[in-house]
């Protein structure tokens, strides 16, 4: 193999490939991949809240919890539904029940 050769050889192994996709088929790739990352994160942010509920205070597993349970459910989906962003639901707790939840508290920094 010549000089011309092995310098052809090692260009080609530094391309980076690309691909052309559509416009819908990235929207249904993102769609798809949200999907994803709510099924992983939804059990979490429902089972927490039951949990400690059950743990700490004590609230029952026949009527209070699944009651709890039900509105948690209601609460996101109507959350998913609206315009509404992350934002504005914290500072509409702030407001209503006077809890602030900061970005150290949330991401486990302190």
């Amino acid at each position: 193999m010549n000089r011309a050769e092995r310098r052809r050889l090692e260009k080609q192994g530094k391309k980076n490939p690309s691909m052309t996709i559509k416009a819908s088929e990235w929207e249904v790739m993102k769609q798809k991949e949200r999907q994803k990352a709510l099924d992983a994160v939804l059990p979490l942010l429902l089972g927490l809240p039951v949990k400690v509920l059950k743990e700490k205070y004590g609230w029952g597993t026949q009527k209070r919890l699944p009651d709890f349970a039900d509105a948690l459910l209601e609460a996101y989906e109507e959350f998913s539904k609206n315009d509404q962003s992350i934002e504005d639901l914290m500072k509409q707790v702030e407001q209503d029940c006077s809890i602030r939840f900061t970005e150290d508290e949330i991401c486990g920094r302190k």
